[in-house]
């Protein structure tokens, strides 16, 4: 922690700012980022700075180095900068400090790794009650009868753990296996969106596994699934109103980044399959109609690809197809259809200029738009087919399951 907190002070005292200055630029810095919007306590930023403490959320970190870099490279150009993965890295090993300085003493049910109940969150610097150090808890007293691990039986603490765990990250659901397939070019947004709600059930975590293996592993998997966090927050596809993010479309100059996102992405698979792992040796892992699938094997998710044995989905997606096969016959498409994909070279005054001369190309453009939204809406209703569908879907029962689903995720996406 001690590290964390010389880097940050080194950071304020360049800035040249005060604690009181930092809580003001904090609220003005909220204002204009709403959806990422903290607020800065006076004794949670003197703990940071003093290596006293350490902001459980990440974001919260990110925020007040976006509120203090500037300011320091303004008062010295020259002066070296930390990404944001090198000060996230800082964070981890100073919370990775201050849990094995709160840990119970070693016994025989191994190591009872405890984090500080409602740390301080979002820089609000309101502390909640905290776990002593080396008094034993409740749930991990206590023994599963016949889940028996190679080490004797396993706490019930950590088989509830353990459940809470495959509760945020199931290894069968549709988006995470979407996530960890290979090569990862196409990433829709519900995937993004389910992978950050999955993080926030990761830092909400507030004891650790008490089996020493256990233990490493899943921390292995918290770093992995945050420093991917980052990188997929940090990357968008070409065109911002589409849902889909293509991310091979990128430009020479940003396939560095693409490759760093992959790197992160590889990294966390292999640190979430060895946790699996552990967990299966310990008998914690609900045993399913099919083994873990690898990634690079990982069934396809599209329409007809679910493996059912009923026929539901090959007729679902013989009813898509038609719909697709219809709604493509009202489409005008002609020999200039090939060139409507602009590259990246071109800029928006080319491309108005282009449709202010051919209303036809404007018009052609905006039914393939429309075509390719009810692709997408469709495609990402594929994976719910057997939940939604009976045995003969028609076309209005696909458009009932599609309001089905949007609501459902609708649902899930409200705090």
């Amino acid at each position: 922690m001690e590290e964390f907190g010389r880097e940050l002070q080194a950071l304020k005292e360049a800035s040249g700012c005060s604690l009181a200055e930092i809580m003001r630029l904090g609220e003005i810095w909220s204002e204009k980022h709403p959806a990422r919007a903290v607020k800065f306590k006076k004794p949670s930023l003197s703990e940071w700075f003093n290596g006293k403490s350490v902001p459980s959320d990440p974001q919260v970190l990110r925020a007040l180095v976006e509120v203090l870099e500037p300011l320091a490279e303004r008062r010295d150009p020259g002066r070296p900068r930390k990404g944001v993965e090198e000060w996230e890295r800082l964070r981890r090993s100073a919370e990775r400090e201050r849990r094995q300085g709160m840990g119970v003493p070693r016994g025989t049910a191994g190591d009872a790794h405890v984090r500080g109940a409602r740390t301080r969150r979002s820089g609000s610097g309101e502390e909640g009650g905290r776990v002593a150090a080396g008094q034993p808890q409740d749930a991990s007293s206590e023994n599963i009868p016949g889940t028996e691990s190679g080490n004797g039986a396993v706490a019930a603490g950590d088989a509830a753990k353990a459940a809470r765990l495959l509760t945020a990250l199931p290894p069968y659901e549709p988006w995470l296996r979407t996530l960890r397939a290979k090569p990862m070019d196409r990433v829709h947004t519900s995937v993004d969106d389910a992978f950050t709600l999955a993080c926030e059930e990761l830092r909400a975590e507030v004891v650790g596994f008490i089996d020493p293996a256990l233990h490493q592993a899943y921390t292995v998997v918290e770093e992995t699934a945050m420093a991917l966090e980052l990188k997929l927050e940090g990357m968008h596809g070409p065109d911002p109103g589409s849902p889909w993010r293509v991310l091979t479309n990128y430009v020479p100059q940003r396939r560095q980044q693409l490759d760093g996102l992959h790197a992160a992405r590889d990294r966390f698979d292999t640190a979430y399959r060895a946790l699996l792992d552990v967990l299966n040796r310990h008998g914690m892992l609900p045993q399913p109609d099919r083994p873990v699938p690898s990634p690079s094997e990982a069934p396809d998710t599209g329409p007809g690809k679910a493996g059912t044995d009923d026929g539901a989905v090959a007729r679902a997606d013989t009813a898509l197809l038609a719909l697709r096969r219809a709604l493509e016959s009202q489409v005008p498409l002609d020999g200039f259809d090939s060139d409507l994909v602009i590259g990246p070279g071109a800029s928006g005054d080319e491309l108005e200029w282009e449709e202010m001369c051919d209303p036809a190309l404007r018009r052609r453009r905006a039914y393939r738009g429309a075509l390719w939204e009810v692709r997408e809406a469709f495609d990402g209703l594929a994976p719910y087919l057997l939940l939604v569908l009976g045995p003969d879907p028609t076309r209005e029962d696909l458009a009932r399951a599609d309001e089905r689903v949007r609501r459902l995720r609708t649902q899930h996406m409200q705090p």
